[in-house]
């Protein structure tokens, strides 16, 4: 036991990495409520075009993303 001294790695489990976890988690969740928002807006400004469904697809994967980290 002299000289031994218990090291942590930075991002396992230790105090400043439950608290990034906890970040990104409350960032995941307040974009999983406020995506929807965005539906509208962005299908009324870009109209109905050739990049629409892959917009509209990437919106859905994005909200999809978010309610899945942020639950």
């Amino acid at each position: 036991m002299s000289g031994s001294v218990a090291r942590s790695k930075p991002w396992s489990g230790s105090f400043g990495g439950d608290r990034l976890r906890d970040l990104l988690r409350t960032i995941a969740f307040v974009a999983a409520v406020a995506l929807p928002a965005v539906y509208v807006p962005v299908l009324f400004a870009g109209g109905i075009g050739p990049l629409t469904p892959s917009l509209g697809l990437a919106l859905l994967a994005l909200h999809v993303l978010a309610l899945v980290a942020g639950h």
